[in-house]
C-alpha cells in the first residue's frame, strides 16, 4: 500500500511503543497484524497542524481515530507525536509513542 499512488498519512509507532505493546505476539497472526497496520493509515495527507484541528480521522481499516488535546499536546487515539510531518513520495509520516489497536478503536491510553 505504501508503494502505490494513493496519498496517505501514516502514524508510525516508535521502537519503544512496539516493545511496550509486545507486538511480537501478533506477528504469528497475519490477519490481526494486517488489521493493526491498516489502522495506522489514513487516506489523504494530513499535516500535524491540520490534525490538531480535527476531532477524528477515518483509517483505511474502516475504524476511527480520535483526536484530542492532552496538556497542550495533540493525541491521536492513544499516541502522542514524537516527530511529525515527515514527507515521503506518497505519504506524510508522523512518529507516535504508542501502537493503535483496532479492537480498542476510540479514546484510550496504554500505560
Amino acid at each position: 500500500m505504501l508503494q502505490g499512488d494513493e496519498r496517505l498519512t501514516l502514524f508510525a509507532p516508535d521502537n519503544d511503543a512496539f516493545k511496550r505493546m509486545d507486538i511480537e505476539k501478533d506477528l504469528n497472526e497475519p490477519e490481526k497484524l494486517k488489521s493493526i497496520l491498516k489502522y495506522h493509515q489514513v487516506s489523504g495527507e494530513f499535516w500535524a497542524t491540520n490534525i490538531k484541528e480535527m476531532e477524528t480521522l477515518a483509517t483505511i481499516e474502516g475504524k476511527t481515530l480520535t483526536i484530542a488535546l492532552d496538556e497542550g499536546s495533540t493525541v491521536v487515539d492513544n499516541g502522542k507525536f514524537v516527530k511529525t510531518d515527515i514527507e515521503c513520495s506518497n505519504c506524510i509520516i508522523h512518529i507516535i509513542d504508542n501502537v493503535f489497536k483496532p479492537h480498542l478503536s476510540g479514546w484510550y491510553r496504554e500505560v
